[in-house]
């Protein structure tokens, strides 16, 4: 999962966090005051946490991809399947109107004689 368009890294802001603190404590804490230890070892926490929440939702999207591939092989394989059938239930009713039709034909030309045949009056 190497060049993964989700992977994002977790930077933070030392300026912001430092002015943040001050405002809500009233304490001001430098970049170099060792309370920012804290802040480091909370990032590499944060930073593996979301990479194993991003490793974890890949591997969600991928078995949802392939279940979604799996599942339009299926439908296309009933479509096939139904079209199929239904093709050849056209053909078999196709073929019964033709044999209807021979019948019909079959039937006409032995009762009576077309009238090209018929002799001329007179």
């Amino acid at each position: 999962m190497g060049n993964s368009p989700m992977k994002t890294e977790v930077v933070l802001d030392l300026k912001r966090i430092t002015a943040e603190v001050a405002a809500r404590h009233g304490m001001l804490v430098r970049q170099d005051d060792p309370a920012m230890l804290l802040v480091t070892m909370n990032e590499v926490v944060l930073q593996q946490v979301v990479g194993s929440l991003e490793a974890r939702t890949e591997k969600i999207v991928a078995g949802m991809e392939a279940g979604l591939r799996s599942a339009q092989r299926q439908a296309m394989g009933s479509i096939e399947k139904k079209a199929r059938k239904a093709g050849i239930a056209v053909r078999e009713e196709i073929q019964k109107d033709i044999d209807a039709g021979r019948l019909h034909a079959r039937d006409n030309r032995g009762s009576s004689s077309p009238s090209w045949n018929a002799s001329p009056p007179g």
